[in-house]
């Protein structure tokens, strides 16, 4: 018989694997030619975002993360495309037309870092104030 505390260690491996990837992929950056790191940076955004996208699916289910990573997604999305069409808030800055695919002069890959990071900072922000939580369903 499985106890419910080792069938949620185990429940945990997948995301704990891909955060393990991510790290070592962020480490092996700096052996890659400068020239050449689009790849490893490109997977050290899919590892992590799926990290982070696996423990929330677990933790809150498929519903929240497809809305939580719908909404980050979205949010990050617009707020690159602000700031890369009239340099607020971030002031004036650029995209390396190497980093493709891109929307409307925006890489993928950026909107996929802000939902890479935004879950863990919601994860932290929850650890330090038990009050921060929305219920959900909303109470009718």
């Amino acid at each position: 018989m499985v106890t419910r505390a080792v069938a949620g260690q185990r429940f945990l491996t997948v995301p704990v694997a891909l955060t393990a990837a991510a790290i070592l992929a962020q480490i092996s950056w700096i052996l890659v030619p400068a020239g050449n790191r689009q790849a490893t940076t490109t997977a050290v955004v899919v590892l992590f975002t799926a990290a982070s996208l696996t423990h929330a699916m677990q933790q809150n289910g498929w519903s929240w993360t497809w809305r939580f990573a719908t909404i980050s997604g979205a949010f990050g999305l617009g707020i690159e495309l602000l700031g890369h069409t009239t340099d607020v808030p971030f002031g004036p800055y650029y995209y390396s037309p190497d980093l493709q695919p891109q929307i409307l002069g925006v890489p993928l890959i950026v909107p996929l870092a802000w939902i890479m990071m935004a879950y863990p900072c919601l994860v932290l922000a929850r650890s330090v104030s038990r009050r921060w939580t929305v219920p959900w369903p909303p109470p009718a």
